[in-house]
């Protein structure tokens, strides 16, 4: 998604820069062409007219770093105009990859507390946090949870419905419960993750 989104911006920011040339910028920059004079006799009269030359390169050099300068500052202004916003990265963060992941993982946990037994996880996108492994692992300096399957059986454990004190305690015991795949990794990144459930969706 971020990937797309970089793309996208690549593609409106080339038309934009390609409509201002064309059909918005009023004075085309201009260039003097330098003829390379090498192996040529020069008489004073060629002397006199490479000075001049090099005499208007550099003051032509002066003007197209000037209009350089314009440019930038008027494409601006135009990109601005056009968008009428700041341009946005799109950039995905933390809080939102967390904030996402809540969302859909509450409509779950709704689902599962109002019918343990007729829960069907495959209507849901994500698995009830109850259910699901709590592995964290972090890519491009972001954490994310594992959407896996955790090994124990939860539901069996929760049919003690006239003890809820019985099921609280079993569930605390079950707070490193993981899937299959990361039963035996080491579970760095939890209390980072847990810091951060809390600053982004329980203190809010």
């Amino acid at each position: 998604m971020e990937e797309l989104s970089k793309n996208i911006n690549n593609i409106e920011n080339n038309v934009a820069k390609y409509i201002y040339k064309k059909y918005i910028m009023s004075t085309p920059i201009t260039t003097i062409p330098i003829t390379s004079l090498t192996g040529i006799q020069q008489t004073p009269l060629q002397t006199s007219q490479l000075i001049c030359t090099k005499t208007k390169t550099e003051k032509q050099s002066k003007l197209n770093k000037l209009d350089t300068k314009m440019f930038n500052i008027q494409y601006k202004s135009y990109l601005q105009t056009l968008f009428n916003f700041d341009r946005i990265t799109f950039r995905i963060t933390q809080e939102d990859v967390i904030k996402q992941d809540y969302k859909q993982m509450a409509l779950s946990n709704k689902a599962y507390n109002f019918n343990k037994a007729n829960f069907n996880p495959r209507e849901y996108e994500i698995l009830p946090d109850i259910l699901r492994c709590k592995f964290i692992r972090k890519y491009k300096h972001r954490y994310y949870r594992c959407l896996n399957k955790c090994i124990q059986n939860i539901p069996q454990i929760l049919s003690y419905e006239n003890d809820e004190d019985l099921v609280e305690d079993l569930v605390e015991d079950l707070d490193d419960h993981l899937c299959y795949i990361h039963e035996t990794c080491y579970n760095l990144y939890l209390d980072k993750y847990n810091e951060l459930l809390k600053l982004y969706i329980h203190n809010t």
